[in-house]
């Protein structure tokens, strides 16, 4: 199996995804819950950032691309301000 990391077209959240097949595979989206083919009709491809055969090397891309995009607290308390 392959597995890559890409944004959520929906909701821009960074996953890990398990590819078998490039025409089929599906990105699930545990932020949004949203399902999207990584092929849309048009014949274009989401992003994807490399490609990886053990799951822990995508994960651990991943986690370095939120920390990057980590810009602080995204809830609504009062701390953040």
């Amino acid at each position: 199996m392959v597995f890559t990391v890409a944004h959520c077209p929906k909701c821009n959240t960074i996953q890990t995804i398990q590819i078998n097949d490039m025409l089929t595979a599906v990105l699930r989206c545990c932020s949004c819950l949203k399902h999207t083919k990584i092929r849309k009709a048009d014949g274009e491809l989401i992003k994807l950032y490399d490609f990886y055969e053990d799951v822990r090397d995508a994960v651990a891309l991943c986690q370095k691309l939120k920390e990057k995009e980590d810009v602080g607290f995204k809830t609504g308390n009062s701390f953040n301000k």
